[in-house]
Order: structure tokens, then C-alpha cells, then sequence
């Protein structure tokens, strides 16, 4: 298959690797690695993503007078960024 031009820079930033965006290309839900926080390791240290899709570390602003009811089933927060937001299956 093929991506648009610029398809990779759009879905990676200095904090998301390629290796994330790869294994979501291919179907795959990546594993997602904690940031230890004060010398601590997390437990669990990681966890399998809720989606295949990338995070869009910042949601991007709009007018849209969407009804957000209808959408909001498949936004979510992401796991490892508060700021972020992704697309989820319903279920």
C-alpha cells in the first residue's frame, strides 16, 4: 500500500519512534514503555496500547459544532501522554 508524502511526519514527533508507527501500520497494538519517575520504575514497566492508531500529543483545535456525543466513543486519552488523544475501537 501507499502513504501520502509527508504521511510519516505528520505521525512522528521527537518523543514517538518509528518502531510504534510501524507495528500500527501493520495492524499491530504496539507496547507502550513507561518513563520511570524519580529513579522508579512503573509497574507495570509497560503496556499493550488500547489501539493501533499513533497519539496525537496535542488534540488539534477546531470550530466544529460536531456533535461530540457520536465521536467521543472513539477518542480517548493516551496512555502515556495526558496532553494526547487517540482513536479507539468501541469495544
Amino acid at each position: 500500500f501507499s502513504r501520502p508524502a509527508g504521511y510519516f511526519q505528520h505521525v512522528m514527533d521527537q518523543i514517538v519512534s518509528f518502531g510504534y508507527v510501524a507495528q500500527g501500520l501493520g495492524g499491530l497494538k504496539p507496547w507502550i514503555l513507561y518513563e520511570p519517575r524519580n529513579s522508579t520504575t512503573p509497574d507495570p514497566p509497560c503496556v499493550r496500547a488500547m489501539s493501533m492508531e499513533p497519539c496525537s500529543l496535542k488534540a488539534p483545535l477546531s470550530a466544529c459544532q460536531a456533535q461530540t456525543i457520536k465521536i467521543s466513543p472513539f477518542v480517548r486519552y493516551c496512555e502515556d501522554r495526558i496532553t494526547g488523544i487517540k482513536l479507539v475501537d468501541d469495544d
